[in-house]
């Protein structure tokens, strides 16, 4: 899920990311667990437009780096990225909803 270090609702472009596992809820933020995010910094030149809790597919360098829990920082760092928003057809298609049983 997409985040930007910006939290305005207006139309922000942004060269640097953070991708959550969760997106979490209205009342209830994502949890900032550091294993748990990427932070994502794009080609040089490159933009993505702020979109909050939208679901983004990320290709690019992926390295660990050292997490700090305290200050939220991300354990896991992509370099030279590209992101594009995922579509509701790479929703069902790579998503499968559980059966209730």
């Amino acid at each position: 899920m997409l985040k930007t270090h910006r939290l305005s609702r207006i139309a922000v472009m942004g060269a640097r990311i953070i991708v959550h596992a969760d997106a979490g809820q209205l009342l209830h933020a994502a949890h900032r667990i550091p294993d748990e995010m990427v932070e994502v910094w794009l080609e040089a030149g490159r933009t993505v437009p702020y979109r909050d809790r939208s679901m983004v597919w990320t290709q690019g360098i992926l390295r660990h780096r050292q997490p700090d829990a305290a200050e939220g920082i991300a354990a896991y760092a992509m370099d030279h990225a590209s992101v594009e928003s995922a579509t509701d057809r790479d929703l069902g298609q790579w998503f499968v909803p559980r059966r209730a049983d």
